[in-house]
């Protein structure tokens, strides 16, 4: 097969995981301008209408002509029956209700946790199609994958991202994921891979 005919043979599978992938970010990205903007508005330091929180999105606003949202105050979340539900399974409960440690911080969690999962979810995706090309799925694998195509700018970087995933997953006091790193890691993600199929 002719350097032209192999190209072709992975652009299905590379076609489908850029699709993949994309609709990913795009979902953890809505997924985190909702949360946010509601976290914002629970959020005491954002209390006041010339708060500089409301002076960029994610926030809620109303449509032109509606009556304003009120943010002199913060709002209370009324959490879900799953949350309730998940909250006793971890802390316990009675019947007098769900013994909350003191400690528990619900604030400013979005970022973090929206984050971590959509990398996590970015990293998974490669590995599938590197599954499909029979490539590398371990940080180390890729360090010494395809030596004489010379493609070790790209798999460093994939390298990097499998690195990073794994720490997410494993290591609970790492250096917290921010959304920013998020589209940073999508989008390095999806370049290197485009560039190692070319080359294959």
């Amino acid at each position: 097969m002719n350097t032209i005919d192999h190209m072709k043979a992975h652009a299905p599978k590379a076609a489908e995981y850029l699709a993949l992938a994309g609709k990913a970010m795009m979902a953890a990205i809505f997924a985190y301008d909702y949360a946010r903007a509601a976290e914002k508005m629970v959020d005491p330091n954002c209390a006041g209408d010339i708060n500089p929180a409301w002076r960029t999105g994610p926030f809620l606003n109303v449509f032109h002509g509606g009556q304003p949202i009120s943010r002199t105050a913060p709002s209370v979340l009324q959490g879900s029956i799953e949350s309730q539900v998940a909250a006793q399974i971890v802390y316990g409960g009675t019947e007098d209700g769900i013994q909350m440690p003191e400690n528990v911080d619900s604030h400013n969690q979005v970022d973090h946790i929206q984050a971590k999962l959509a990398i996590i979810e970015q990293v998974e995706l490669a590995k599938w199609f590197m599954t499909q090309m029979s490539g590398p799925t371990t940080a180390e694998a890729a360090q010494t994958a395809w030596p004489d195509l010379g493609l070790h700018a790209p798999l460093g970087t994939l390298a990097q991202v499998y690195e990073r995933g794994n720490e997410l997953l494993m290591v609970s006091d790492c250096d917290a994921a921010s959304v920013r790193e998020a589209v940073d890691i999508f989008y390095a993600t999806t370049q290197c891979i485009t560039e190692i199929t070319a080359k294959l």
